[in-house]
C-alpha cells in the first residue's frame, strides 16, 4: 500500500509541476501533496490520530480550493451530500470486502467522476468536491465505527491512496477537457482564416 501511495503521489506532482498552469493552484495542491506524503506512515501516531490528521488535511485543502471561486447556495450542499453517500459506500465495502476486489471498481470510479464533472465544472471545484467527501465520509464512518468498538476498520493509508488515485484521475479528465478545448479553438481560428481568405 505505500509504495502505491508514493508512486500515485510522485505522479501527481510531476502532473501539478508540469501541467498546471494556475500557479496559486499549483502551489496549493504541491503543498497538499507535500504534507500527505510526509504525514503517511508515521509509526509513531495511533490509527485514529492519522485519521483525524488526514481528515483535517483534506477538509483544509477542500475548503481552500472549495472558495477559491463563488459558488451558488446550492452548490454548497453537495459536498454534504456526497460526503453521506461515501459514507454508505465506504461501510458497504468494509463490511462486504469480497465486493472490493471486484473488477468494475475503477469504471465506477470513472462513473462517479463524470456525475461530479455535471455537478460542478472546474478543477479547483471537482478536486475540493472530492477531498471534501472523503474527508466527511471518512470521518462519519469511523466514528459510527467507534461506537461499536470496530474503528481499526478505517485505514487512513487506504483512504489517502484512494484519494490520490481519485486526483489522477481528475488530472486525467481536466488533460482531456484542455484538450478538446484546444481542438475546437483551433478549428475556429482555421475555419475563420479560411472564410478570411475566400
Amino acid at each position: 500500500m505505500t509504495a502505491i501511495f508514493y508512486w500515485y503521489a510522485w505522479i501527481a506532482a510531476i502532473i501539478v509541476i508540469f501541467y498546471i498552469q494556475k500557479r496559486t493552484l499549483r502551489h496549493a495542491l504541491m503543498l497538499f501533496i507535500g504534507i500527505a506524503m510526509c504525514t503517511f506512515s508515521v509509526s509513531s501516531l495511533s490509527t485514529g490520530a492519522h485519521i483525524y490528521i488526514h481528515v483535517l488535511l483534506l477538509s483544509g485543502f477542500g475548503t481552500h480550493l472549495w472558495v477559491r471561486r463563488h459558488r451558488s447556495i446550492f452548490e454548497h450542499f453537495w459536498p454534504f451530500v456526497l460526503s453521506i453517500g461515501y459514507a454508505a459506500i465506504l461501510m458497504f465495502f468494509v463490511i462486504h470486502p469480497v465486493w472490493g476486489e471486484f473488477p468494475g471498481i475503477s469504471l465506477g470510479m470513472v462513473l462517479i467522476f463524470l456525475l461530479l464533472r455535471m455537478i460542478v465544472k472546474d478543477i479547483e471545484g471537482l478536486l475540493a468536491i472530492w477531498m471534501l467527501m472523503n474527508a466527511g465520509g471518512t470521518l462519519s464512518s469511523y466514528v459510527i465505527f467507534s461506537t461499536y468498538s470496530n474503528e481499526g476498520l478505517i485505514e487512513s493509508q487506504t483512504m489517502m491512496t484512494f484519494v490520490l488515485k481519485g486526483v489522477l484521475f481528475l488530472f486525467v479528465f481536466y488533460g482531456v477537457h484542455n484538450l478538446k478545448r484546444a481542438i475546437r479553438r483551433k478549428r475556429l481560428n482555421s475555419s475563420s482564416k479560411g472564410a478570411a481568405v475566400v
